[in-house]
């Protein structure tokens, strides 16, 4: 991963004028004009600090969601590894400062610091990341715009951050978790009736029965939205890029709710358990949308139920 620093330098320019007269008439004696008193020096300026509070530099390159600085989100996030069951009551807050940086606030973890001052780096035209402090810890996005080969999104994106939570197993000491956010869209563009159909690209952590490793995942699939009725159809499941899970997860019963927000259930081959969804459509003509999910599968090296969490993004077909 690359890390490009800009410095910037200033140029100072000093301006200076000079002017002169003549004239004919007989010289006459003139008093001798008082000292022009020297101006009072001007004070130097306070020097302007950057807020202590931002966070990530342009996370995601270009500057998405046409300058929106208002996200809806949804995440799930561990503040600990201790912790059995990951947080996904207290949102994840995203949303862009006056200098067009972003900021991520996780509450109660103190990511806040983790993430001040943190310049992005491009990956590719896919996706961003960012080193934060130590080379281990990361916070990996999807980037929006056409360019994308994965998903070309224009007002919502997912990822992940933590310690390399595709690789090894995070530090103790941190939070770390997946999440996805966009503009919601407008009243006036929710369709009332009709159906789409969305490919979905996402991240899931999945937590073992049996601790050996908490495991980061990369998730895809499709979903059938019935705008009137909220019934919904589909399924996802991880894809060859990362872990595999045996389970695909397919949507079941689903149900409308004002502001574009649909939610329900998923179902599991052989597994028993919860599980739900809930998504948002999002973007200026309502064809995009977030999911977020949790979800029981096999651990396949105990062969005991344990437990997914996720979000995916998607776009209409």
């Amino acid at each position: 991963m690359r890390t490009a620093l800009l410095v910037a330098s200033s140029l100072c320019f000093l301006l200076v004028g000079c002017g002169e007269g003549s004239g004919s008439a007989p010289a006459v004696t003139l008093a001798t004009p008082s000292p022009t008193p020297s101006p009072a020096p001007t004070p130097t300026p306070t020097p302007t600090v950057a807020p202590a509070s931002i966070a990530v530099k342009d996370l995601l390159l270009p500057r998405p969601f046409d300058g929106s600085t208002s996200f809806s989100t949804m995440s799930w996030f561990y503040p600990n590894e201790q912790a059995t069951m990951p947080n996904g009551t207290d949102p994840i807050a995203i949303w862009i400062m006056a200098d067009n940086s972003y900021r991520m606030a996780i509450p109660k973890t103190g990511i806040d610091a983790l993430f001040n001052g943190v310049l992005a780096s491009e990956i590719d035209g896919n996706f961003g990341g960012v080193l934060v402090g130590a080379p281990d810890i990361v916070a990996y996005m999807l980037r929006p715009g056409p360019q994308n080969m994965v998903m070309a999104l224009a007002s919502t994106s997912a990822g992940y951050f933590g310690w390399t939570i595709l690789g090894p197993r995070p530090r103790s000491d941190g939070p770390w978790g997946v999440i996805a956010y966009g503009t919601p869209a407008p009243t006036t563009a929710l369709p009332a009736s009709g159906r789409g159909d969305f490919s979905l690209f996402g991240f899931g952590i999945s937590r073992p029965a049996v601790r050996t490793m908490d495991s980061g995942l990369t998730v895809g699939g499709t979903i059938s939205i019935d705008f009137a009725t909220g019934a919904v159809s589909g399924d996802f499941g991880t894809l060859p890029s990362g872990i595999q899970l045996s389970q695909r997860f397919a949507f079941g019963q689903g149900t409308r709710w004002p502001g574009g927000q649909f939610s329900g259930t998923l179902t599991v081959p052989g597994v028993s358990g919860e599980a739900t969804f809930t998504a948002l459509l999002t973007g200026p003509a309502a064809n995009e949308l977030m999911v977020k999910f949790d979800a029981p599968y096999i651990d396949p090296q105990s062969g005991a139920v344990a437990h997914v969490y996720g979000v995916l993004v998607g776009k209409r077909d």
